[in-house]
């Protein structure tokens, strides 16, 4: 089930709490759908989506402070992830920095163009548009990033409020790490730091955290 509510913790940059939001599920799920680019059958995909949304005030920056984290933290991922090690065990932490400099200014964040596909072939090349479009004009730069450990199954399933930083990454499955996520030999995933384009050609089937 979705939190209700999901609890998002603010923390400035020494780790220390500063807010703590509750956000309201708001009853609305969407069900995605995708093409079949494989051609086969895949019985009971199903992949549900909601939002939710909270606007807040930050409080004012003195000079110095660094900025804020914004952290959403939960358990659990899908016991059939094969790419780290004990997924059911491993949460997940979701998390934005907002620096001190973009406090003092009027700033919009960028919105992803594509939602990123459900599944992709297994060797077939994947091709996909990950940019984002930022209505600043800022510039902006793309990266495969260490996924986050989060709350933790049965101990502290959601925590609240969420753990400070730093935060733990993922521990990899003998095989797989940042730089080959899918496993495989032929064109590991890859991310163009410029223009947001990813690429691969996946061998494995399997589910992966990315």
């Amino acid at each position: 089930d979705y939190d209700k509510p999901a609890w998002v913790g603010i923390f400035n940059k020494d780790g220390q709490i500063v807010d703590t939001i509750f956000m309201k599920f708001n009853n609305k799920i969407d069900t995605l759908e995708q093409t079949d680019p494989c051609f086969v059958a895949i019985p009971d995909l199903c992949v549900r989506v909601t939002q939710y949304k909270e606007i807040i005030t930050l409080p004012a920056p003195l000079e110095g402070d660094g900025g804020f984290y914004i952290v959403y933290q939960r358990c659990c991922r899908n016991g059939t992830i094969q790419n780290i090690v004990e997924p059911i065990q491993t949460g997940a932490t979701y998390f934005s920095f907002i620096p001190e400099n973009t406090l003092q200014l009027c700033n919009t964040a960028p919105v992803f163009i594509n939602d990123p596909p459900i599944f992709i072939c297994a060797n077939e090349p994947l091709n996909f548009d990950h940019s984002a479009f930022d209505a600043d004009g800022d510039s902006l730069s793309y990266e495969l990033i260490q996924p986050y450990e989060g709350g933790i199954y049965v101990i502290n399933p959601q925590p609240r409020p969420p753990y400070p930083p730093p935060y733990t990454n993922v521990t990899w499955s003998p095989g797989y790490d940042l730089s080959n996520v899918m496993g495989g030999t032929k064109l590991p995933l890859t991310l163009d730091p410029v223009t947001g384009f990813m690429t691969a050609i996946p061998e494995i089937i399997g589910q992966f955290v990315v």
